[in-house]
């Protein structure tokens, strides 16, 4: 007998390899979150979505600057191995 749809379903995730992220999808969260405070109605809400996207673009820059830091470290590693 062939495995179940759920069976298939686990396989499926564990042979898909993670989702890269990146600096950019840390800056849209961010966007998307001031969007929801230009939207919302509630004066509370929009301070909790415009804290939000402040903690998205302060995580988006750090990731930034390790990206830059790791993207240096390979090139020169590659300049050092030739």
């Amino acid at each position: 007998m062939g495995a179940t749809r759920d069976e298939s379903s686990k396989e499926q995730v564990k042979m898909s390899s993670p989702a890269k992220m990146t600096s950019a999808d840390f800056r849209k969260r961010a966007r998307h979150y001031r969007f929801a405070v230009a939207l919302t109605d509630t004066p509370r809400d929009a301070v909790t979505f415009d804290g939000l996207a402040a903690m998205f673009d302060q995580i988006a820059c750090r990731f930034r600057q390790a990206e830059m830091r790791l993207a240096n470290a390979t090139r020169l590693a590659d300049v050092n191995s030739v």
